[in-house]
Order: C-alpha cells, then sequence, then structure tokens
C-alpha cells in the first residue's frame, strides 16, 4: 500500500511538472505571437519566428518548427537559424514528433437529428405561455450526455486574445498562427482560413479595423455579422425583403442541411437568425446605427438612396438587437494566462431557445470552434433544458 502511496505521488509529481513546462511553452508562444502582431521591420518578424521555431524544437513539433524556419527565412537568415533547421531535419529522421492532444472525440451521446445532425433527435422545440420557445427532450437524459454540438455561424474574439486563436476557425492551432499582412489585427492557423475569412468579411474591416473595431469586441461582432449577411444577400434592397419576412415559424428545427448547396444553407441560416427574439433598441443603439451607415467607409458605398440608407440602419439596429439577446460568450481555458481566459463572442441560434435557471440541468464547453452542451443532472422525458447565462 505505501508503495501504491509513493507511486501514485510521484505520478501526480510528474503529471504536474509536465503541465507547468506545457503552460511555459505556451506563456512564451503567446508573448511571440504578441510581439509578431505588433513587428514591422523584417528584422522584428525575423527574430518572432526564430524564437517560435527554437520552441517548437523545444516542444518536439518538428514539423511546426520547420514551418516557422521558412517563414522566418522570408524575412532574414543567421548562424542560428540555419543549425536549427539543420537539428531539425536530423531529429525528424531519429526521435518522435509528440502530437498535440485530440480534442476532437466528441460525438453526440444520442442519435442525430436527420435534418440537423448537430442537435440529438430527442430534443424538441415547444412552446407556451410562460417559457415562451423552450427545448423539451422526448427521452431521459443522464449526467455526462452530449445533447448538442453547435459550430457558431457569427463570431468574434476578444482582442485581448487575437494573438491566440485563428480568427476564421477559433483554432488554437497550437499557436502556430500568421498575422494579416496588411492590418496584423488578426491571425490565421493557415492559407485555407485566412482566404475564407478575407471573402467572408476581413476585406471590409482590413483597413478599418484599428480605427473603428478593435477596441469593442461587440462592435466586432456586429461589423462581421452584417458583412457575412451582406454577402449571402448579395444586395440592400434583398436585406430589405429579409427585414420584412415574417420568419417566427423558421427555426433551426426547420433547418434541413442534409439536402442542397452550402449557399442555401447559409442563407437558411441567416432566415433562422432573424426569427430568433431581439431587444428594443434603446436611443443610443439607434444613434449609432445613423452613425455606422453614414460614416463607415465601406458601408457608405454601398447605399445610393435615402430608402437603401434607411434599410441599412434598420438592418443595423435588428442586428444589434440579435445579438444582445443571443449571444453568447465562449471561454478557453488559459490559466496560463494572467489576465484569465481567452473569450469571444457567438449566435446560437439552437441554445438560444434553451433558457436560464440558477440551478442548470446542462452546462457548456468550448473546444477550438465547437460549443459542447453537456448534461449535468437527470432530465426526465418532457423536461425542459435549462443553462445559466451568468
Amino acid at each position: 500500500m505505501e508503495t501504491d502511496k509513493i507511486s501514485k505521488a510521484y505520478h501526480q509529481r510528474s503529471h504536474s511538472k509536465a503541465n507547468d513546462k506545457e503552460s511555459r511553452f505556451l506563456k512564451e508562444l503567446f508573448d511571440v505571437n504578441s510581439e509578431l502582431m505588433s513587428a514591422k521591420s523584417s528584422e522584428k518578424i525575423f527574430s518572432c519566428y526564430e524564437r517560435r521555431s527554437e520552441i517548437y524544437l523545444r516542444m518536439k513539433q518538428y514539423s511546426k518548427c520547420m514551418r516557422n524556419i521558412n517563414a522566418a527565412r522570408e524575412n532574414g537568415t543567421s548562424t542560428n537559424i540555419l543549425n536549427m533547421k539543420k537539428e531539425c531535419l536530423e531529429l525528424i529522421k531519429t526521435d518522435y514528433e509528440i502530437h498535440p492532444k485530440k480534442l476532437d472525440f466528441f460525438e453526440l451521446s444520442h442519435s442525430r437529428n436527420k435534418r440537423n445532425p448537430s442537435l440529438a433527435e430527442c430534443l424538441k422545440l415547444c412552446v407556451n405561455d410562460k417559457y415562451g420557445r423552450h427545448i423539451v427532450t422526448t427521452k431521459r437524459l443522464t449526467p455526462g450526455d452530449f445533447v448538442l454540438i453547435d459550430k457558431p455561424f457569427y463570431k468574434s474574439l476578444d482582442k485581448n486574445f487575437s494573438c491566440s486563436r485563428c480568427v476564421n476557425c477559433l483554432k488554437c492551432n497550437l499557436f502556430d498562427l500568421d498575422p494579416c499582412k496588411s492590418c496584423a489585427s488578426v491571425m490565421f492557423c493557415s492559407k485555407v482560413c485566412e482566404d475564407n475569412a478575407w471573402e467572408e468579411f476581413h476585406k471590409f474591416e482590413c483597413s478599418t479595423i484599428k480605427k473603428y473595431t478593435q477596441d469593442d469586441g461587440f462592435l466586432m461582432m456586429i461589423q462581421r455579422t452584417l458583412f457575412k449577411i451582406m454577402k449571402i444577400y448579395e444586395s440592400v434592397d434583398n436585406l430589405g425583403k429579409l427585414l420584412k419576412n415574417d420568419l417566427k415559424s423558421e427555426t433551426i428545427f426547420d433547418l434541413d442541411v442534409s439536402k442542397g448547396s452550402r449557399k442555401q444553407h447559409e442563407k437558411k441560416f441567416v432566415d433562422v437568425c432573424f426569427s430568433l427574439e431581439f431587444s428594443t433598441p434603446t436611443d443610443q443603439e439607434k444613434s449609432f446605427a445613423k452613425s455606422f451607415v453614414n460614416y463607415h467607409p465601406y458601408i457608405r458605398q454601398i447605399w445610393q438612396t435615402q430608402s437603401q440608407k434607411n434599410i441599412l440602419i434598420e438592418f443595423v439596429i435588428r442586428v444589434i438587437g440579435i445579438l444582445n439577446r443571443n449571444s453568447f460568450t465562449m471561454h478557453w481555458n488559459s490559466s496560463w494566462i494572467s489576465d484569465g481566459d481567452a473569450t469571444g463572442c457567438a449566435v446560437l441560434p439552437s441554445a438560444s431557445f434553451i433558457n436560464h435557471s440558477c440551478s442548470p440541468n446542462l452546462h457548456w464547453i468550448c473546444i477550438d470552434d465547437e460549443i459542447i452542451f453537456i448534461v449535468r443532472k437527470p432530465i426526465e422525458v418532457n423536461e425542459q433544458l435549462f443553462i445559466c447565462y451568468q
């Protein structure tokens, strides 16, 4: 028994030391990325990629080490970087590479909804006078069950953590991220994400991001949501039709992603978002919407008539109202950062129907770009699902 205790204590100390070591590496990478985003000269950019290469080499992340060595050499060279490349190539042949912990093993605990696989089939949308629209289960749920795995369609990162996650997919990628070459205010994990972000929202914000939105995460969310929807609906007049449509009957439970094109899915997703409850606009929000449409460099170019201008103002007000009522705060654990957890903002049209309780039967966690809702105590048939909004 005493031997077991000693063995267990040794294992715990070893595990703790390993975690401390990993935390130090992550903190170093976070700091380097912060510097990389503010680097102006080729010498400074080279230095950041060189330091990141050294950290990945110590972490036995050889493929990431080589990628950063190559990125560094695009901006300069040194004896150190050449020696590091030689060492890394040798280690690739003789050593094993440590792969980051995979966190993509989450699966729903019950049969998937055939129309929308992010939902468990046992979840059902109901309506009554007391709770309005809410979600119940048609099967008994037990603690630990995964009942909803959702990817946000509209999302933004808190500016304090823009150096720690890809702005497009929200993945950390072990901090192997590259800043936008123009604004250096956001980072990408791959060329694919860079291209997707550029087409969907970043080309509209890149030249103005530091002036208009970088210090206000909610404003960033409004702007990106607006640009993404405008790209899907293609014209201001089409946005006007969207605002006039009565979409109350269109919910995430009606969305069928088992057929149709991605473009059709995206348009239906916008319709679903606009079916959500929205807050009554304040005078301050109305004033902001008018200023935003009047003075934002890109928005100012897309309206030609007073009618189109009014549509955009009404549209911005509606987006603000939807975000006020339906935004979720995303948290990714980052105990190695003194400022606390990395955070972001997201809209989840499914989870928006889950009501608040001080004694919830669900909780949620964020893994990269997914939010997983997990049962925390038994939920009987026809019982309502609750989360804590705090």
